[in-house]
């Protein structure tokens, strides 16, 4: 409608947000803030900051894990090219005159696209994952350095 885009745009325009809170800083922070505590009081002797990030409840180490399941699949399909590559020239290195192998040669090429597909999808959602894995952390941590900064008194500064 011509009469809308005079508008500008306002807050009250946009659709509400309807998304989990798994990427609310303050949810990280919590969760981490939680994890934390659970290593301070279990192990005191020897906390461990990386337990704590695999352990909070915004699927730190499953997120992780998951997306090195992906990079291993995507590693994987690294090895379907050269052997359908290989498929393919033997193929039609063996063809006859009277008849090509047209329909072998073809599974091949199916092959060779669907793997570099694959490949291409399963890469993004892995660098998709880590990064937001690692935004997670980054929001958890700073909030955990800010709170505790918060916390020293002006003598100990």
């Amino acid at each position: 409608r011509a009469r809308d885009r005079k508008k500008p745009l306002e807050e009250d325009d946009l659709k509400p947000r309807t998304e989990p809170d798994d990427d609310d800083p303050e949810v990280l922070a919590e969760s981490f803030n939680h994890a934390w505590a659970d290593q301070l009081r279990h192990r005191s002797h020897d906390p461990s900051i990386f337990r704590a990030i695999f352990a909070s409840d915004f699927r730190g180490g499953r997120l992780f894990l998951r997306s090195a399941i992906l990079k291993f699949i995507y590693d994987l399909l690294h090895f379907v090219g050269p052997f359908a590559l290989e498929g393919l020239l033997t193929a039609l290195s063996e063809s006859t005159g009277t008849k090509p192998p047209i329909p072998i040669a073809l599974r091949y090429v199916i092959l060779l696209v669907v793997a570099g597909s694959a490949q291409t999808l399963l890469l993004e959602q892995y660098f998709w994952m880590t990064e937001r894995n690692g935004q997670h952390v980054k929001a958890s941590l700073i909030s955990a350095i800010f709170t505790k900064s918060l916390q020293i008194s002006t003598r100990s500064r």
